[in-house]
Parts: structure tokens; C-alpha cells; sequence
């Protein structure tokens, strides 16, 4: 601010201070003229955040510092949408960023700290990862077995869907592996 003699001006529109007025920033200011340097909002007598813009400090809303930091590092958590700023940190996995709360295994549902692996694009914690391939290859098998049952194919023989030679290999087949090893 400009100075005046004997009058103290405000740091926002230069004009003498009288009655009330606050004291932020090293600085005195009408309270219409402490706004966030975003939005231009005041802060109605609550909490404000601080950030160095092009060499000094100035006041944020909490929500317009977030913003502007999200705008900065343009990162969005693919797991909530929200915003992620420079002081909340983030995950990365598969190209994506996450707040740390919201990278989630894709199994459990719970948070994933520290280690993880990623398979067709999700995440997962070790133990996870190993319970899924286990339910995946039981699910193969049986469905393997399904195709491969004698039932399956006398039911398709019945229906004109398959031929004798081909429902005689599956008994053959189903046959000789419930057969005892000859010793």
C-alpha cells in the first residue's frame, strides 16, 4: 500500500482504514477487501489457507486452493472423481491417479498400502490377486468338466447335436480316467 501520512491503508484497495478492520498477512485490510485471491469471495470472519502466487502470500478458500492446485497438476481421482491437490498426495497405478484412501483392492474393497499388483487393469493386494486366479481356475475346470461330461454329450447325441463316434470317444475318455492303473 501507498503511503499516507498518519492514515493506514488497506492492502487490498489502498484506501484509509477506519473502524473495523483485520489484520492478515502481515497486513491491515476492510474486511470487504480480504477476499480469496480465486474466487474474490470474503471469508466472512472463517478459516482461509495461504499459498506463494507469483512471490507473496495469498489468502484461498480451502475449496479454491484444492482447486487450483487440481488445476495445476490436472489430477482427478479415478476412484471418487474428486480432486486431487499437491498436499493430499497421490497413488498412481495403471495410468491413474488416486487419493490414498480411495486406492482400493478390486477384490477386498479395502485400501491398498504398500505393495500391489495389477491384473487386466485392477489393482490388488497379493493375497487377493492369488484368491482370484484360484476362484478363475476352479471356475475353468469346471466348466472344462462340463464340457467334457459324458452326460453333455449323450444329451447333444439325443438331440441330433453330436454322433456316436464322438459320444463313444467321451465315454472312452470318461472311462479309462476312472479306471485303477493296472499294475
Amino acid at each position: 500500500p501507498r503511503a499516507m501520512p498518519g492514515k493506514i491503508l488497506c492492502a487490498g484497495c489502498e484506501k484509509p482504514l477506519s473502524g473495523r478492520c483485520l489484520e492478515a498477512l502481515g497486513a491491515k485490510w476492510h474486511s470487504k477487501c480480504f477476499n480469496c485471491w480465486k474466487c474474490k469471495e470474503t471469508f466472512d470472519g472463517g478459516a482461509f489457507a495461504v499459498k506463494e502466487v507469483d512471490g507473496s502470500q495469498k489468502p484461498f478458500h480451502e475449496e479454491c486452493l484444492t482447486l487450483l492446485e487440481t488445476e495445476e497438476l490436472n489430477r482427478f481421482c479415478a476412484g471418487c472423481g474428486k480432486a486431487i491437490s499437491a498436499r493430499q498426495g497421490a497413488v498412481t497405478a495403471n495410468e491413474l491417479f488416486y487419493h490414498p484412501d480411495c486406492f482400493v483392492c478390486a477384490h477386498c474393497h479395502t485400501q491398498i498400502e504398500g505393495e500391489f499388483f495389477t491384473r487386466s487393469s485392477k489393482s490388488y493386494h497379493a493375497k487377493c490377486l492369488d484368491e482370484v486366479e484360484e476362484e478363475e481356475r476352479k471356475l475353468r475346470d469346471k466348466e472344462l468338466q462340463k464340457l467334457m461330461s459324458p452326460e453333455r454329450y449323450f444329451t447333444d447325441f439325443l438331440l441330433g447335436q453330436t454322433n456316436i463316434d464322438q459320444l463313444c470317444a467321451a465315454l472312452r475318455v470318461n472311462l479309462q480316467s476312472a479306471m485303477p492303473p493296472l499294475q
